[in-house]
């Protein structure tokens, strides 16, 4: 559904659905190799969306952030 309506080339569609079939098939057991034709394309809308724009990563803070995110989103603070 996310996909839908969205301009994405056919390797990029077919390889993100072979890794949808994948992950719907096999346990969550951890990393499994990248997937070239998903990280080019991701990489190719990068430069192009945001060309030197990128800022500054503080992973303590993005994963305080995304925590806290997570944690409202479920229903976590509110026990």
């Amino acid at each position: 559904e996310l996909m839908a309506g969205v301009d994405i080339p056919a390797e990029v569609r077919t390889a993100v659905a072979a890794l949808l079939a994948a992950k719907r098939a096999t346990p969550e057991l951890g990393t499994g190799a990248r997937i070239d034709t998903i990280d080019q394309w991701i990489r190719a809308r990068l430069d192009v969306d945001a060309p030197g724009q990128r800022p500054e990563r503080d992973d303590k803070a993005a994963r305080a952030a995304a925590t806290a995110l997570f944690h409202t989103t479920i229903g976590f603070n509110s026990l």
